[in-house]
């Protein structure tokens, strides 16, 4: 008797299809392997009964490339291996797939499409694509030659007649019951074959069990921490032999029973080794992973990729997914990390695909794109963003707020030519303090003894948390926020850096630099510039930190932008005087000369005779004041203009900012049509009577008199339980809030990667890192897998020694 199985198994690239047939062979996806290549410690060899890895490669027969929830046949077992059958499934499980998401032409012959809801009333079902038919899974697992051929062979393609499936049903005790009672069986891991034959005394399994989730304590307690698993020297000898198992001896310590179980596990069942490590760490990842997948359930969510370099020098593409949760909140988290080798668009969109694939998340269900400004990412041709949209147009792309407005700084920056001097003085002074540590230890020195002569003299506030000790560090164009750090600190620690650079110049070995940055320092136009991009970018710092929230709606982050603008634009027409005293007075306390301002301005050693005739005050006020400020306000008006202005202009009709001004039902109709797959049978006049009636309720009730913006409208629906009343607007509501905003979220994922990666762990395999990370990264998420789901999953991976009942 043979066994046949159907299983999910992730997409794959393209290049690596395989079909049954041919001798291709594809590779498995990375999250959900569980050996390692090399790691960051030594191990021992896999044995040839080890789960698939990322490492494994797959040939004829073995594994099949489907799409996300597309059956097909796909290998043939002998009655010994019913483990190898029953463990697939455990693992994967069926799965149904929502006929939606593929095109009616391709199911069926006349275009008649497989009904999605007979899933409901026979969840036995399987549908193969190869066969564009359904497949009876019982009985095809456990097939006696009395099944009906057509739901085990054939496959059954009459999608008119309905009928035929309570036939096939039968009564009590029909061959399909008997079928589905056999596979139940099968399932159960302690009626096997092997476990007749093995037998454990009931102490040997407690102990085992004992040992398991020690064992998972500490790996939990450890990727939670971002901590290394193993050591140099982990004999009986070592002193200290690495933090797991350590953690294993310290709760054995204080626990006998744990103590004694250890003991008495032998050889390969104490439950230590490094491969047992990996596995509950990459079943850990999974279960947190699949915890995320529930949430977003059959939803509809947004995309969030960027890619980094790590510290042994690969290329990993981070992936966050951005969705709205049952409450209403706008929920960002982090699915996994990928090696890519290649950085071109096609491999990223393939890496993509082959990750979202691997949890039963599609391309179809994506509605927003969130990237940095990459050619490879936005580009119009073939960007990222432009391949996705070829397979899904409803997935609209939005550049990252945040990186458009650091760009925007940048970009001031090279255009202006006093603005692009005063940084190269400033990178000049950071990195000459930079580079010693006795500079720094100096200016540490002199920057206690300035804050202490202002408490003196009572010219600070005193109290707790005020007056630390600061630093000044170097500012990059990618960083968001460093800029304005950098020139702040240096406000604070002007008169310090003064006088380190006043003793270092008798220094023989660099008495030339402290010279030429004392110059540099206490001329006017030097302090000028620093006080002018001080207040600039303060302007803009908000809006930054405003725009890394992970809550943020994109109609929120318009009216941010909008009200930077705004007070920009206030600055430049009434901020002059103001501004000017302020730096005549910083000028006065640092002793510094105030030139002329009716007097002709010469710039620097320049003679007079070529100076252009210009004062010193039409020069700071126009050519600096002024020109940097329009310089700022073009550059944020043409960076933050939306790419689809019908799109975020029907958006903004949602805000129910001073009771739903912004309210337009033929705009929020229109925005309906975006999304035609949301709408797809809903006409523009039952559309317009539910915002009528929705428009009326709302503004009656008092729960939404005082709302900021739209994600507070969604929370509210959601609590007030009107989001059932008037679906299609709590529709539109998620739609909008879906779009993302900035790619905060994939940046602090690699914060997180260089915390778990290391120099003292660069060698970490990449699925080892991708499930480390995830748990770090997600802990609010991993806190609430329950050990049990985790336990069941590490289980099923590979043949044990003993099968715990956990039923």
């Amino acid at each position: 008797m043979l066994f046949k199985f159907f299983t999910p198994i992730p997409r794959f690239s393209e290049s690596n299809n395989s079909t049954i047939g041919n001798e291709s062979t594809i590779e498995a996806s990375p999250i959900l392997s569980t050996t390692e290549g090399p790691s960051e410690e030594p191990s021992s060899t896999p044995s040839s009964s080890d789960p698939p890895s990322s490492n494994k490669v797959f040939k004829k027969g073995e594994y099949l490339e489907l799409d996300p929830g597309k059956r097909t046949p796909i290998l043939d077992y002998h009655p010994n291996d019913q483990d190898e059958v029953r463990r697939a499934y455990l693992v994967n499980g069926p799965t149904r797939p929502n006929m939606t998401d593929y095109p009616p032409r391709k199911i069926g012959k006349r275009n008649r499409s497989f009904n999605n809801s007979w899933y409901k009333d026979n969840d036995w079902l399987e549908y193969s694509i190869e066969k564009e038919a359904v497949f009876c899974l019982p009985c095809y697992l456990c097939y006696n030659g009395r099944s009906n051929s057509a739901f085990v062979i054939e496959g059954f393609r009459c999608w008119n007649l309905k009928n035929k499936l309570n036939t096939h049903v039968g009564e009590l005790n029909s061959n399909h019951r008997n079928c589905v009672k056999a596979c139940a069986n099968l399932m159960k891991k302690n009626q096997s074959i092997e476990s007749s034959f093995v037998k454990h005394s009931t102490k040997a399994e407690a102990d085992y069990l004992v040992r398991v989730k020690a064992s998972l304590e500490a790996v939990k307690f450890l990727v939670r921490g971002g901590i290394a698993f193993r050591a140099h020297n982990e004999g009986e000898n070592s002193i200290y032999k690495g933090h797991f198992l350590e953690f294993i001896e310290a709760l054995g310590t204080n626990n006998e029973k744990i103590a004694d179980a250890f003991k008495s596990g032998g050889g390969n069942c104490k439950m230590t080794s490094p491969i047992i490590q990996k596995e509950l760490a990459n079943a850990c990842a999974v279960e947190t992973v699949k915890k995320i997948v529930e949430e977003i359930g059959d939803g509809f969510f947004s995309g969030l990729v960027d890619e980094s370099g790590d510290c042994s020098g690969k290329e990993q593409m981070a992936v966050v997914v951005r969705f709205i949760d049952d409450r209403g909140f706008i929920v960002e988290r982090f699915i996994g990390i990928v090696h890519v080798e290649d950085t071109s668009a096609k491999a990223l969109k393939d890496a993509l695909e082959t990750l979202l694939s691997g949890f039963g998340l599609c391309i179809s269900k994506i509605r927003g794109q969130g990237y940095d400004g990459a050619s490879n990412m936005k580009g119009q041709f073939g960007g990222l963003k432009t391949l996705i949209q070829k397979e899904n147009p409803q997935a609209y792309y939005v550049h990252c707020f945040a990186h458009q407005l650091q760009l925007a700084l940048v970009s001031m920056a090279r255009k202006h030519e006093d603005v692009d001097w005063f940084f190269l003085e400033v990178s000049r002074i950071v990195n000459f303090l930079r580079s010693s540590n006795k500079r720094q230890s100096l200016l540490r020195k002199k920057q206690v003894a300035h804050f202490a002569n202002l408490i003196e003299d009572e010219l600070v506030e005193t109290g707790t948390g005020l007056n630390q000790e600061l630093s000044i560090a170097r500012a990059g164009d990618t960083w968001w926020g460093s800029h304005f750090r950098t020139l702040s600190r240096l406000i604070d620690l002007f008169t310090p850096i003064i006088e380190v650079l006043e003793d270092l110049k008798s220094d023989r070995y660099s008495k030339g630099e402290p010279k030429s940055l004392l110059f540099v320092m206490q001329t006017f136009g030097f302090v000028f510039m620093l006080h002018l991009m001080v207040e600039v970018l303060s302007l803009t710092n908000d809006l930054s930190q405003a725009l890394q929230k992970g809550d943020q709606d994109i109609v929120t982050a318009m009216q941010l932008v909008q009200v930077s603008k705004k007070r920009i634009q206030q600055m430049r027409d009434n901020g002059w005087d103001a501004f000017y005293e302020k730096v005549v007075d910083s000028c006065g306390n640092l002793e510094i000369d105030v030139p002329d301002m009716e007097s002709r301005y010469v710039k620097g050693n320049k003679s007079k005779r070529l100076a252009p005739l210009l004062t010193n005050l039409n020069y700071f006020k126009n050519d600096c004041f002024l020109h940097v400020i329009d310089f700022i306000m073009k550059e944020l008006g043409d960076r933050f203009t939306p790419e689809n202005v019908e799109l975020l202009n029907c958006v903004a009709c949602l805000n129910p900012y001073s009771s739903f001004q912004d309210f337009d039902i033929k705009s929020l109709v229109r925005l309906a049509r975006f999304y035609p797959n949301d709408f797809e049978n809903v006409s523009d006049k039952e559309l317009s009577s539910q915002l009528e009636t929705y428009i009326e309720c709302v503004k009656m009730d008092d729960n939404f008199s005082k709302l900021k913006g739209i994600s507070d409208l969604c929370r509210t629906l959601v609590r007030t339980k009107k989001h059932k009343t008037f679906g299609f607007v709590y529709t539109l509501l998620k739609l909008a809030l879906s779009l993302p905003v900035a790619t905060a979220s994939v940046e602090r994922v690699f914060s997180g990667m260089k915390y778990v990666k290391n120099e003292l762990r660069n060698r970490m395999a990449n699925s080892w890192l991708n499930d480390c990370l995830v748990a770090f990264v997600e802990k609010e998420v991993f806190i609430t897998v329950d050990d049990l789901d985790i336990i069941k999953r590490f289980q099923a991976m590979s043949k044990r020694r003993m099968h715990l009942r956990l039923d």
